[in-house]
């Protein structure tokens, strides 16, 4: 059996029609919905790109491992495991923060992150804006006017969804054994720019101007800008899902379908003033954290499960669907017995985790920086209790309050305290796992040393 994750970088579980959106902006994904398993309550652990994937890929939490949010030895892929299997294993996307810079390559066969050797990345377009970046420097209005002159010119900074779907169909066409494909749609992230086909360089730097006003001034939105924005990020969502229509149809052309597993998911949501803000990142609001994920393939029901998931479950989820046993530095729990009626998670609280983060000179390879922000939810059923260092802590309740407005931590004292005790001793596991890991491995080494096998 083969398996296709399609993940969608911004998208909102709120956005898709099966999910209650009013506007019917998702026909594709609706229809694959229908098909397969549907989970209403899925929540991802990160509320940005970084904190969400190291959980997503590794089932691991991003606080764990001394928070480097990069793949470690200390963590084992999802690919890593298939292709140990022997799977044959492709990835294809366009962010940065998943590239092989940061270990996202570790376990593909075939890996494309459109990243391309920086000493050779010279091109007519990057010349002159680094020579602005010289003159003017990178801070102030004239260098934010310099930027949106040079987007609306040079057009989406991202791979669009259309080629990465090109470039998973040639891949596609040259397998003849087991595979697993991850395809990362980016297009769903600002800015919001539609192929530049479609629109003029005109249109282009008024969409940036706006955008740059909603990232820099939020609170400095008119109803109507607001309105616009919204509407932009609709138009993007929609171009991803006609496009996820026609791969789909690519793939039953092929006659891939019949022993294939679709997966789609997003690794966050996006902002749009719910709580102030827009954009994504440091906060765990629902609007970030409430994710689409789908399941659809051979020998599953067609159900909608209302229980809350987390993506922390979703890679030991794709093992026990191929019949793999997971490793066990995965923390996660399949959802397997659940699609199948067999297992019920009840009440299980999910976690999910951010903080401000520190990088390396070249901007990458995020790391948490424990010493400011740190933030940790606790979501039950319920309630969802958001841990703030250094500030004031945050009790929702989801059943009487979904869009999290009034925090009524001082109202509910024993329930708050319940779930901060919670919070805590989650942060301790995670302390531990450090050192815990660091002795394994050097437990390897003496075996390895002493000519036994290690299992």
């Amino acid at each position: 059996m083969n398996l296709i994750l399609v993940t969608i970088d911004c998208l909102r579980a709120d956005r898709l029609g099966c999910l209650g959106y009013p506007k019917k902006i998702t026909p594709n994904l609706d229809d694959l919905a229908n098909g397969g398993v549907l989970f209403t309550q899925a929540i991802s652990v990160g509320s940005w790109t970084a904190t969400s994937f190291i959980s997503l890929f590794t089932s691991t939490y991003p606080f764990m491992y001394g928070g480097q949010l990069y793949i470690t030895l200390l963590r084992n892929t999802l690919a890593q495991v298939l292709k140990e299997a022997g799977y044959h294993t492709a990835g294809f996307h366009p962010n940065p923060l998943l590239s092989s810079y940061n270990g996202y390559h570790k376990g593909f066969d075939t890996f494309d992150d459109n990243i391309t050797n920086q000493k050779s990345s010279k091109s007519l377009m990057r010349k002159p804006k680094e020579l602005v970046k010289r003159i003017i420097g990178t801070k102030g209005y004239l260098y934010e006017f310099a930027a949106r002159i040079y987007l609306a010119m040079a057009g989406n900074p991202y791979t669009s969804a259309e080629a990465l779907n090109s470039k998973a169909v040639r891949w596609l066409s040259s397998q003849r054994g087991r595979f697993f494909l991850w395809l990362h749609y980016m297009d769903c992230h600002v800015p919001y720019l539609l192929p530049s086909k479609s629109i003029s360089p005109l249109e282009r730097y008024s969409i940036l101007r706006l955008q740059s006003k909603a990232h820099n001034s939020p609170g400095g939105l008119s109803p109507q800008e607001l309105n616009k924005f919204v509407a932009l990020y609709d138009a993007k969502i929609s171009y991803v899902d006609d496009t996820i229509g026609s791969f789909l149809n690519m793939l039953k052309q092929m006659n891939i379908l019949d022993n294939t597993f679709v997966i789609m998911t997003a690794d966050h949501g996006e902002q749009f003033k719910e709580h102030g803000n827009t954009g994504h990142g440091v906060h765990l609001y629902d609007e970030l954290l409430h994710v689409p994920l789908i399941i659809d393939g051979p020998g599953l029901e067609n159900q909608v499960i209302n229980q809350q998931v987390s993506l922390l479950d979703l890679a030991p989820t794709i093992l026990d669907i191929l019949g793999i046993k997971k490793p066990k530095t995965f923390l996660g729990r399949s959802l397997l017995p659940l699609m199948k009626g067999k297992g019920d998670f009840g009440n299980l609280p999910v976690f999910s985790e951010d903080a401000n983060t520190q990088r390396d000179f070249n901007g990458m390879k995020p790391k948490i920086d424990s010493s400011q922000g740190k933030k940790i939810s606790l979501r039950t059923g319920k309630y969802k209790y958001i841990y703030t260092q250094g500030n004031q802590d945050e009790l929702y309740d989801l059943e009487n309050d979904p869009q999290e407005t009034h925090n009524i931590i001082n109202v509910e004292p024993e329930t708050a305290m319940e779930l901060r005790t919670k919070i805590m001793a989650h942060i301790e596991f995670e302390g531990k796992s450090m050192s815990v890991e660091k002795e394994r491995i050097k437990t390897k080494i003496r075996m390895l040393k002493g000519g036994r096998k290690v299992v």
